[in-house]
């Protein structure tokens, strides 16, 4: 979506521009019979407000362009990591606490979503694919079949959220 935002609105400030210089000419050296005032007003028209939609739609295309950098640059960071705590990520990104924990929920839930896991007891996000075999990850609850998403390290049990039977 960015990179046609980004053209349309290159091609309207060329546009705008080329006529904006088309009723400058006009201005300056006008045609027979014709008033200094109709070549403003030309390139007002034809070359304002392509200039003006034009800026507009580059302006929207660079900020959603620039976004897009920074949450690939976000990605990126967790995907070189095995295991990371909320601080961290935090620190690396220049984020307090709470705007990087909310910030990485949407990051979780994202289209190019790395699948984590959150450990509660350590406070630390886990790579679902990257846990090593003293880890386990329960999906669901044995006794009540409730959904769980739960890392639990050698030697840690859980309990169920909703039934509290032990994982």
């Amino acid at each position: 979506m960015k990179v046609p935002l980004i053209g349309c609105g290159t091609l309207a400030l060329l546009w705008g521009v080329m006529f904006s210089c088309l009723g400058f000419g006009m201005m300056v050296d006008p045609a027979k019979g014709a008033k200094w005032t109709d070549g403003v007003g030309v390139g007002a028209f034809f070359g304002g407000a392509p200039l003006v939609m034009g800026v507009g739609l580059l302006a929207v295309g660079l900020v959603l362009h620039f976004r897009d950098r920074k949450v690939n640059q976000q990605l990126m960071w967790i995907a070189t990591r095995d295991r990371f705590t909320i601080q961290e990520f935090a620190d690396a990104h220049g984020m307090l606490p709470a705007a990087a924990e909310a910030h990485m929920l949407t990051l979780i839930q994202g289209p190019k979503a790395p699948r984590l896991v959150y450990h509660r007891q350590a406070r630390e996000y886990f790579h679902r694919d990257r846990l090593r075999e003293e880890a386990r990850m329960v999906d669901r609850c044995g006794s009540c079949q409730s959904p769980q998403n739960v890392v639990l390290l050698a030697g840690e049990s859980g309990s169920c959220s909703a039934c509290g039977a032990t994982l």
